[in-house]
């Protein structure tokens, strides 16, 4: 009988065809979590401790999360809550507005329906979309009150940020600003050490597009860019364009990895309360954090 197909052929072809073939990704579950690193933990454990603080003397406002995740995270394979989780458990704030993109948004409903109770849940409003045009369409819309203290964690992973967002949200009280109501208090993480890394370092020209997004414009960082300065200094002008924009002071922390002590990116905290800063660096020196030894760009030699 005449052989249609040679068995070694079809094998060669299945194997062939074998190698394009897509799996579909299971879809993410409430159980499931990002991998984070320790630095993420002890920013979180910094975050709860301030919060703690902070509720004693400007309880009962707002809570604005721009890049919420999906509620919890996993370090070291441990499983936590994420930055949602610690605000909703400092027990704080009267609302909380949470941004994020779709598909993160609809793992952090399910998280917040399952994980609070229902009276904290009921105060989690859930943004889905960029986050540089949702928060400033509810900021339009006046969903932050104007006479109570408004705490906003701006966390993203990378440069998602616009400068654009940050100068909306520091405007917004701007009308009733001190002594008689505090701007929206500004927690905002500044990827220093990462980012800048893969942006800037021996290349003829950054990604001057992005870093212009990030900073607000090129004359906010290029000359730190041509002298070759430390991230140290990308942070400390960032915290002086906090500033600029009428805060009393912004003050950078830097946040290392708690195995290496090597620093990972600064988070800037931006207020206008008097006690704010100092509650701040007590949370800093209760996880432990002490001075590190700064890092500077590859290539950059000064």
């Amino acid at each position: 009988m005449e052989q249609l197909l040679d068995p070694d052929e079809f094998t060669e072809q299945l194997d062939q065809s074998a190698q394009h073939l897509k799996v579909p990704r299971v879809k993410a579950s409430i159980d499931e979590a990002r991998a984070f690193y320790g630095w993420t933990a002890h920013k979180l454990d910094i975050l709860g401790l301030y919060l703690k603080q902070y509720r004693r003397v400007a309880g009962n406002g707002s809570y604005v999360d721009a890049f919420a995740g999906t509620g919890q995270i996993s370090v070291d394979g441990q499983m936590r809550p994420g930055s949602v989780g610690v605000a909703a458990g400092s027990g704080a704030f009267k609302e909380m507005l949470l941004y994020e993109r779709a598909k993160n948004a609809r793992c952090l409903k399910a998280w917040v329906a399952a994980s609070l109770s229902p009276k904290t849940a009921s105060r989690c409003t859930i943004r889905s979309g960029d986050s540089n045009l949702t928060l400033p369409e509810d900021l339009d819309a006046g969903r932050i009150p104007y006479d109570k203290p408004c705490f906003a964690l701006l966390d993203p992973d990378s440069t998602e940020l616009n400068w654009s967002t940050v100068v909306r949200l520091a405007n917004y009280k701007q009308s009733v600003s001190p002594p008689k109501v505090c701007r929206i208090e500004l927690w905002v993480l500044l990827n220093t050490h990462q980012v800048l890394m893969r942006l800037m370092p021996k290349l003829k020209r950054p990604h001057a597009e992005v870093l212009d997004r990030w900073f607000g414009d090129r004359a906010a960082w290029w000359d730190l860019y041509q002298d070759r300065q430390p991230p140290v200094m990308f942070a400390v002008r960032y915290a002086d364009r906090l500033k600029a924009l009428g805060y009393g002071a912004a003050v950078p922390l830097l946040i290392s990895d708690p195995k290496t002590r090597r620093p990972q990116y600064y988070m800037i905290h931006a207020s206008d309360h008097p006690a704010a800063h100092s509650f701040m660096a007590w949370a800093s020196r209760k996880t432990g954090d002490d001075d590190v030894e700064e890092m500077r760009l590859p290539g950059f030699d000064c």
